[in-house]
C-alpha cells in the first residue's frame, strides 16, 4: 500500500465459504480450494498441514513417532462442529491414513490453536502459515514430518460473472508474484528437529 497510496483494501479472514459476487469479494486467497463454477482459480504455490506442539508439552510425554501414537496425546483442534476430530496423514508406504483423535480442547479459530497449543494444552495440526512465526522462534516444534500430506493448493480467486476492474487485474499482476515468492520461502524453511 505503501507503493500504491491509492489503493484501498477490505480485508475479510474467515474460513466460511463466501458468494465472492454476491458479497462485492473482488479477489481472495484460497487454500485448498474445493473445484467450483462461482470463481476462477490460479495457483500461487501450496501450503503444508503440519503437527505441532510446544517444547514443554513434547518433553513431559514421549514424542510421537508414527501417526497413531497420537492417540495417545491430548490434542487441540480446530472446528465448527462437534464432529471427532479427524487428522490426515501419509504412510510410510505412500498411502494416506486418516487418525481419529480424541480432543482435549475444541476451538474455531487458528489464533486460539496456536494459542493453547504454546501453553502445552497437547498436539495440534493446522496449516504452516498459521503457527510459522512460532515454530520459527522454536515456540512451537514440528513433528511427524515424514507422515505430512501433501501440501495442498493456495489460489487467488476471482469471481466469475463479472468484468474484474483494472485495478483488480493490476493488483493481482503485482501481488502474484510476491506471493508465490513467499509461499516457496514458507515451505523450504528448514523444518524444526522433532524432540526425543
Amino acid at each position: 500500500m505503501r507503493l500504491h497510496e491509492k489503493i484501498e483494501i477490505r480485508l475479510i479472514s474467515t474460513n466460511h465459504v463466501l458468494d465472492m459476487l454476491n458479497d462485492h469479494i473482488d479477489l481472495g486467497v484460497k487454500i485448498n480450494p474445493l473445484a467450483g463454477d462461482e470463481v476462477m482459480m490460479t495457483q500461487v504455490g501450496k501450503m503444508r498441514m503440519v503437527v505441532c506442539a510446544s517444547p514443554e508439552y513434547l518433553a513431559a510425554k514421549p514424542c510421537p513417532s508414527i501417526p497413531e501414537d497420537i492417540t495417545d496425546h491430548e490434542t487441540i483442534t480446530f472446528s465448527r462442529s462437534c464432529d471427532q476430530a479427524v487428522w490426515s496423514f501419509n504412510t510410510s508406504d505412500g498411502k494416506s491414513t486418516e487418525i481419529q483423535v480424541k480432543s482435549k480442547l475444541v476451538v474455531n479459530t487458528a489464533e486460539a490453536v496456536v494459542e493453547s497449543a504454546l501453553r502445552g494444552s497437547g498436539l495440534t495440526q493446522l496449516y504452516l502459515y498459521q503457527a510459522a512465526p512460532q515454530i520459527e522462534s522454536g515456540e512451537l516444534k514440528i513433528i511427524l514430518q515424514d507422515f505430512e500430506i501433501s501440501a495442498v493448493p493456495v489460489c487467488l480467486a476471482i469471481p466469475k460473472g463479472q468484468n474484474s476492474p483494472q485495478k483488480v487485474k493490476v493488483f493481482i499482476d503485482f501481488t502474484k508474484p510476491l506471493l508465490e515468492q513467499q509461499l516457496q520461502m514458507l515451505n523450504q524453511k528448514k523444518p524444526s528437529r522433532q524432540s526425543s
